[in-house]
């Protein structure tokens, strides 16, 4: 069952832990480090699993680096686009890895991030919506399939909306 639960005070600082282990294991190969998410926007109902991306130098150094991954309960998969993805055992974390290269992506994950920060009517439409899918869904795949067309729906926005900014990331 997908469960979506209140805000929890504890997400910035279990995300503030688990960032320090997690620049521990790619030290030097780190570009930089992101809480995202539901989780990272205070009062935003969420599942309870904390997103995280991470901007590294070069990609395949986290083939070597997988061993040590696992030593944090971490299991690798690969997305539908052949990016790396690590997810905690017990389900609180989901790491997206990125190379420095793909400005593109990295920039449309931080984009809408930022932009549900930004746009809290935005963000609290994306939350009821979420809730009406986790009582349908009953499973993680549905689930996020379902809650992805609104992120696809806003996309554009937010992408424009950031570039607007003068964000850059690296």
């Amino acid at each position: 069952m997908i469960e979506i639960v209140d805000y929890n005070e504890s997400w910035p600082l279990k995300y503030a832990a688990e960032a320090n282990d997690i620049r521990n294991i790619i030290s030097s190969n780190l570009v930089s480090i992101y809480h995202i998410g539901a989780t990272a926007i205070k009062g935003l109902k969420a599942r309870a699993v904390i997103d995280v991306l991470i901007v590294v130098k070069k990609i395949e150094v986290i083939e070597e680096l997988k061993k040590q991954f696992e030593e944090l309960n971490y299991v690798c998969c690969k997305d539908e686009l052949n990016r790396y993805c690590f997810k905690k055992n017990d389900g609180s974390f989901c790491l997206y890895v990125f190379s420095v290269e793909d400005v593109n992506e990295i920039e449309k994950y931080l984009a809408i991030s930022f932009y549900l920060k930004e746009h809290l009517a935005i963000a609290s439409e994306y939350t009821d919506l979420k809730m009406k899918i986790a009582n349908k869904c009953r499973n993680d795949k549905k689930y996020i399939k379902e809650k992805n067309k609104f992120i696809t729906k806003i996309e554009k926005d937010a992408c424009n909306w950031y570039q607007s900014k003068n964000i850059h990331i690296v």
